[in-house]
């Protein structure tokens, strides 16, 4: 069975177990052929989600508004099955410039309740009362802060804050929990609640093999490493390292892989209630299945 992937940016380490299992045949010897399509082919002109909610794709990463957004909108067919990470990667960041700038430009993703967040940030520091906000495109945001067009985007710890690291921009970074913000889950492996009834077997097995490529990653870094320079696009040593960074964001503590909260969940959907971003809480046990994860199958 063919089973397509959107991508929720271009191919990085944050994918390393999906292309793992690939690259060493684990789909193919159960009989998924696995297909990746990445946002740079259209420049993002349809996003993951909308790809997958017009069956283009039976899988989408993507972070977790876009569930709430869908099950408070009517149509409540998107389902998430797994997280990438279990910890919180995700940050406001900018270049340390030295001075104070007196009005910042935010560059959006153009993610659902996005304003929302732009708003707290705001109200959490003076230095963000002034942001003004502009909307380049999506893949766009992280070239405009390193060529200095604009002052603050949104970035995942583990890659951009790595890259700069690797290519000795001093950056500032915010996570969004330590702006007091309790972030879901991100990014997500979505599909929807009528694929996975259809295709539970299958989709078992993919998660299985998933599950074991980020296992692999976190057991044998430098020969995954190897295998992402394949796939990957970046100075080998950063591929390395940052591998680290998202192997050990992405285990729990007992060595399983995708589990999501429910606190999580409810925390996020709470605080974006009390912000007036959404007007009622959305059905919180439609919106994920750990189905797919049950106890620690894939573990050894």
């Amino acid at each position: 069975m063919q089973l397509k992937i959107a991508l929720d940016w271009i191919p990085n380490t944050i994918h390393a177990g999906f292309y793992i299992a690939k690259h060493k045949q684990w789909y193919n010897n159960s009989g998924i052929e696995v297909i990746f399509d990445s946002p740079e082919t259209d420049n993002y002109a349809q996003t993951p989600v909308e790809k997958l909610l017009q069956g283009q794709v039976a899988f989408a990463i993507a972070p977790s508004e876009y569930v709430i957004q869908n099950h408070l909108r009517g149509n409540g067919e998107l389902v998430a099955v797994a997280t990438l990470f279990q910890e919180s990667v995700t940050a406001w960041a900018t270049l340390k410039k030295g001075r104070v700038i007196p009005n910042p430009v935010y560059a959006a993703l153009k993610i659902p309740y996005e304003e929302v967040v732009i708003d707290h940030f705001r109200r959490f520091q003076p230095r963000f009362k002034h942001l003004k906000t502009i909307a380049p495109p999506k893949l766009q945001t992280w070239e405009l802060l390193k060529a200095g067009t604009a002052d603050w985007c949104w970035i995942y710890l583990p890659w951009e804050g790595l890259e700069a690291a690797h290519l000795n921009l001093p950056i500032n970074s915010i996570k969004l929990t330590d702006a007091g913000i309790p972030y879901g889950h991100s990014p997500l492996l979505l599909t929807t609640h009528k694929l996975l009834k259809l295709h539970h077997t299958v989709f078992d097995s993919f998660l299985r093999f998933t599950a074991a490529g980020y296992f692999h990653a976190a057991d044998y870094p430098k020969e995954s490493a190897l295998i992402l320079e394949h796939y990957i696009a970046g100075n080998p040593q950063f591929i390395y390292k940052s591998l680290i960074d998202v192997s050990q964001a992405a285990l729990q503590v007992d060595g399983s892989w995708g589990i999501m909260s429910k606190q999580r969940w409810t925390e996020y959907a709470d605080w974006l209630l009390k912000q007036k971003a959404i007007p009622e809480l959305p059905p919180l046990d439609r919106l994920y299945s750990n189905s797919l994860l049950v106890e620690n199958s894939f573990l050894g």
